[in-house]
C-alpha cells in the first residue's frame, strides 16, 4: 500500500492518470465476462469471502423485511448484475434488484434488465422504480467516489432498512486520496475473454475516515455485524488503512 501515490484531492488523482471507471473497453470485458457468468451460471469465479458477505446481507435484510414478499435492493456500483444473479441461484425468491452505475455500465446492461433487475444512473431514479429499499448493497465501489462519506449520507436519504458496505477501504483517522492500479483481468468475474490484451487500469481510491462512517449511523441504525475478509491492513503516508472491510447495518424503526 505505501507504494501508492498519494494526492491532494480525488480531483488531483484523475488528472494524474484519467479515470478508467468510464473506459468502454473496461465496460466490454465485464459485459462479456457477465454473459459468460449468466450463461453457464459459473460462480466459481466470485470470491468465497464475497459470495458469503453477499448471502449474509440478503438474508439479514429479508428477516429484517420479513412483512414483504419482494426484496427490494438497491445494488450501487453494481456493474452489470453479478451479485443479483449471484443471489438468485443461491438464494432463489423473488427480487426487484436496482444496479446504480455510470452510464457506460448502464447502456450495456440494458441487456441484462428483467421484470426483476433493472440499470440506473442515479440513486433517485432507483428508488423511484423500487418505492422502499430493503436493502442498499454496495461492494467495492464507495471509496472509488470522489466523496465516500457524502455517498453514504445519499445512501441514508432514501432510508433503507439495511446497508451493506462490503469490501469497503476506510482509514484509522485522516482521509487519504491514492491513485489505485490493477489489471483489466480483475475487472468483472471470470478471465478475461479471448483476444482481449490486459493492461493496467487506474481509478482514485479515497480512504475515509472510519469513525465519520460511523457516525453517520449511530442515531438511526443499530450494527448488525463488522468483519474484514482477510486483507492485510497496511500504512499509506503514516496512515493507518484497512481493505476488505464489511459493515452491515440495520434501521432502528
Amino acid at each position: 500500500m505505501s507504494r501508492e501515490p498519494i494526492f491532494a484531492s480525488y480531483d488531483d488523482a484523475v488528472r494524474s492518470r484519467g479515470q478508467d471507471y468510464h473506459d468502454q473497453e473496461l465496460a466490454d470485458v465485464v459485459l462479456n465476462k457477465t454473459r459468460k457468468l449468466v450463461k453457464e451460471s459459473s460462480f466459481e469465479h466470485i470470491a468465497d469471502h464475497h459470495a458469503i458477505a453477499t448471502l449474509l446481507a440478503v438474508t439479514t435484510a429479508s428477516a429484517v423485511s420479513k412483512n414483504s414478499k419482494t426484496l427490494r435492493v438497491l445494488d450501487f456500483g453494481g456493474a452489470l448484475g453479478t451479485s443479483y444473479h449471484l443471489v438468485k441461484e443461491r438464494l432463489p425468491g423473488n427480487y426487484a434488484w436496482a444496479v446504480v452505475e455510470t452510464p457506460t455500465f448502464v447502456k450495456a446492461g440494458r441487456e441484462f434488465e428483467t421484470n426483476e433487475l433493472r440499470m440506473f444512473e442515479s440513486i433517485q431514479d432507483a428508488t423511484s422504480w423500487l418505492g422502499e429499499i430493503d436493502l442498499l448493497y454496495t461492494s467495492s465501489a464507495v471509496q472509488y467516489m470522489p466523496d465516500p462519506l457524502e455517498t453514504i449520507d445519499q445512501f441514508l436519504a432514501v432510508n433503507p432498512r439495511c446497508v451493506a458496505l462490503l469490501r469497503s477501504a476506510f482509514s484509522e483517522r485522516e482521509q487519504i486520496v491514492v491513485l489505485q492500479r490493477s489489471r483489466l483481468q480483475d475487472n468483472g468475474p471470470g478471465p478475461l475473454p479471448v483476444g482481449v490484451q490486459d493492461r493496467p487500469v487506474y481509478y482514485p481510491r479515497t480512504y475515509a475516515p472510519v469513525a465519520a462512517l460511523k457516525e453517520r449511523f449511530k442515531s438511526r441504525y443499530r450494527p448488525v455485524v463488522e468483519y474484514g475478509d482477510g486483507s492485510p491492513a497496511g500504512y499509506v503516508g503514516g496512515e493507518r488503512v484497512e481493505l476488505g472491510r464489511n459493515y452491515l447495518f440495520a434501521r432502528l424503526t
